[in-house]
């Protein structure tokens, strides 16, 4: 079953969006920087802000692209 998660930053003030099918794997991925391209590199301090999770991967992939749509920087 796959998780869409929120991830936000205090030091930079921003949100993070995304799905995946192993959330402590993933998160682990984005704190230890293993993309030097990624987004999440710019901080050092990702907490989780919300998760939903037991999402067919599919719904979760649909999911995490409509609240990307809905995203503000309010």
């Amino acid at each position: 079953m796959a998780t869409v998660y929120i991830l936000h930053s205090l030091t930079i003030n921003q949100y993070y969006i995304g799905s995946c099918l192993d959330l402590p794997q993933r998160l682990a991925e984005h704190l230890s920087k293993k993309n030097s391209a990624a987004f999440t590199k710019r901080a050092n301090d990702w907490k989780v802000f919300l998760t939903i999770e037991n999402l067919e991967y599919a719904h979760a992939r649909k999911l995490e692209r409509h609240i990307k749509k809905m995203k503000s920087r309010k």
